[in-house]
């Protein structure tokens, strides 16, 4: 599996931001697949797919599952490390809008 925690660097505004990838993103990157051809074998929309990834929304058990066998991972890790990554955006989003 890949580092949990992995980052990457975005652009917003002219701002160079550290964003946290999400675990189901960062298998798909490892593997060179699109959120287009995961999407389709997952048989779901890819506007969900990104709404998982960005942690926008919390994955089901069911979809956990299936990612984990795509990609030959343990499904508990890969809910670990994916419940850890929807618990952390949470907080920052808790801050930011000082919940």
């Amino acid at each position: 599996m890949s580092t949990p925690g992995r980052f990457y660097f975005l652009f917003e505004g002219g701002v160079k931001t550290l964003k946290e990838e999400h675990p189901i993103r960062s298998l798909r990157i490892d593997r060179r697949m699109t959120q287009f051809q995961l999407s389709k074998i997952l048989k779901i929309n890819q506007a969900t797919l990104s709404a998982f990834e960005t942690g926008a929304i919390h994955i089901p058990n069911h979809i956990i599952n299936e990612v984990a066998r795509i990609f030959k991972v343990s499904n508990n890790e890969l809910r670990e490390q994916s419940d850890n990554f929807f618990e952390r955006k949470k907080e920052e989003l808790m801050k930011k809008y000082r919940f």
